[in-house]
């Protein structure tokens, strides 16, 4: 998925639509968004993230649209308010709409598009650009102005159309989160069948309305993490693409069940015991299934159970194949992190926690486990209380300020607020420091550490290298054609792993 566009591409009528609700004939829903243009999300945006050429932020808000209102609230910016948000930010207001005594608007959403097309400002500027105001009445002058002079802003650029009458609630956000999931399955966007979406979507409105856990059928609440597992955990870990087959059950008529990839079946196992007594027999099956040793195994559940992880685990004291390990444990984790998120999110502990938790959000564990998973581009858009989680993070990370790639990683956590899935790359800046603050906790105790199967595969080395100069520890990547061998110390061709464990001998467990 292609990363955020240059501000030009407002210029496109498909974009503007998007963030208008204009309704053109040939209207592409999100490319206002990450997807260019070229990739369907099934509903208007509201809102659109851009880019000049120097780094700076581009936010181009239309106020009548709910997603819009939510963003000019000022919390996912990290501002306390909309008033300090249009003070600090240099900001364009292009048009504004008001109603009329029938409750009519004196503009239309095509009408505005085509503000947002021709850049013209209808309105003027305001907040803080650091000097003067900018006097053109075209917003692209101003915009191409400030590239050609490299000029760089601390807090984003805003681009808006107001509106007298604006209020949304996290109702409207979540209708549109899982709106533009179930879009981009039917786009093709995300490989599910629709059907499997629908009953995780129906489940998690449940769990989204406060009901607590025993009031559902486990069953069902299984179901929707395998489902919600199968959605967000990369492909390289997945085995195969959940479907649905059609089986005949005990009153003789057809019934759809869902069938998941084999790592995420396992990853069943590792969840169960997250609530059990890890006795003898499941730490046996455990330990046969990932070749793990037995106490290594039970540091790792543990962790999961106190959603602490303090205690460094050592995945090379291994009989079998790392990758296969790695790659089961990595699906226990992100399975257990709704759940572990939901918890904490009782009389907003998690919140609480991300605000007292000294100089930064890493500090909290939970926090940094799904940032360091290399899969908070998908994991926290189905977070059960995101439109919390995300501002807090926004506001103690100061992501407002435009330094380095912190406008990437703000717009990712903007997008996933709203429930997109934006590009990987937009959140490496939180990946990366998460999976530091790990490694230097492995190099203090001398332990290997093996980077976790979700971090993308071209990634890897590159990113192990950097942790190793920056930590001093023992940091452990590999590609697909090479398997770690516990009893030689080293990497070796995968295609020589036959003598290293039963995993490969009676080919049970096969590597994706």
């Amino acid at each position: 998925m292609n990363n955020i566009q240059h501000f030009s591409k407002l210029k496109d009528k498909n974009v503007a639509d998007d963030i208008c609700g204009a309704n053109g004939s040939s209207r592409v829903y999100g490319s206002a968004l990450f997807y260019n243009g070229f990739q369907n999300s099934g509903r208007y945006t509201g809102f659109g993230l851009f880019k000049d050429n120097v780094g700076n932020l581009i936010i181009a808000l239309d106020e009548n649209m709910p997603a819009s209102q939510t963003i000019l609230k000022g919390e996912l910016l990290g501002f306390s308010s909309k008033a300090q948000l249009l003070t600090e930010c240099p900001v364009v207001n292009v048009s504004h709409t008001n109603k009329n005594i029938w409750g009519n608007k004196n503009t239309t959403a095509t009408s505005r598009a085509k503000n947002l097309q021709s850049g013209i400002v209808y309105t003027s500027y305001s907040g803080n650009w650091g000097g003067e105001k900018p006097l053109s009445n075209s917003f692209y002058d101003v915009l191409t102005n400030i590239e050609s002079k490299k000029i760089k802003f601390s807090k984003p650029i805003i681009l808006y159309q107001s509106y007298s009458d604006a209020g949304v609630g996290w109702n409207d956000i979540l209708n549109i989160a899982l709106s533009v999931a179930s879009s981009m399955v039917s786009a093709g966007i995300v490989k599910l069948n629709p059907a499997v979406l629908e009953k995780s979507a129906n489940i998690l409105k449940v769990w989204g309305s406060g009901k607590q856990l025993k009031e559902i059928n486990l069953n069902d609440a299984f179901e929707t993490l395998k489902i919600t597992g199968e959605i967000i955990a990369p492909t390289w870990t997945k085995g195969t693409v959940a479907k649905i087959e059609k089986i005949v059950n005990e009153s003789g008529k057809l019934e759809d069940v869902i069938k998941y990839g084999e790592y995420l079946n396992k990853a069943k196992s590792g969840y169960d015991a997250i609530n059990s007594q890890l006795g003898v027999s499941f730490m046996g099956e455990l330990q046969e299934v990932t070749g793990v040793d037995r106490v290594e195994l039970q540091k790792f559940i543990q962790n999961i159970r106190k959603g602490k992880y303090d205690s460094p685990v050592n995945l090379t004291k291994i009989n079998g194949s790392l990758q296969n390990a790695n790659k089961i444990l990595a699906n226990v984790n992100i399975t257990a992190v709704n759940e572990l998120v939901k918890a904490k999110m009782n009389n907003n502990q998690l919140v609480n926690e991300i605000y007292s938790s000294g100089l930064d959000i890493y500090a909290v564990p939970v926090i940094n486990n799904i940032l360091q998973s290399g899969t908070a581009s998908t994991i926290l858009q189905g977070v059960i209380g995101v439109d919390k989680i995300v501002p807090a993070i926004i506001k103690k990370q100061n992501l407002s300020l435009n330094s380095g790639d912190n406008y990437k990683g703000l717009a990712g956590m903007i997008g996933a607020s709203f429930g997109y899935v934006g590009p990987e790359e937009n959140f490496d800046i939180f990946t990366k420091t998460a999976l530091r603050v790990q490694a230097t906790e492995y190099a203090v105790n001398k332990i290997p550490f093996v980077l976790p199967d979700t971090i993308p595969p071209q990634k890897r080395e590159e990113w192990a290298k950097e942790l190793r100069q920056d930590t001093g520890a023992n940091v452990m990547a590999y590609d697909d054609d090479w398997d770690w061998d516990s009893g030689k110390r080293k990497w070796i061709p995968l295609a020589l792993a036959v003598g290293i464990g039963s995993y490969f001998v009676n080919k049970k467990y096969k590597i994706i």
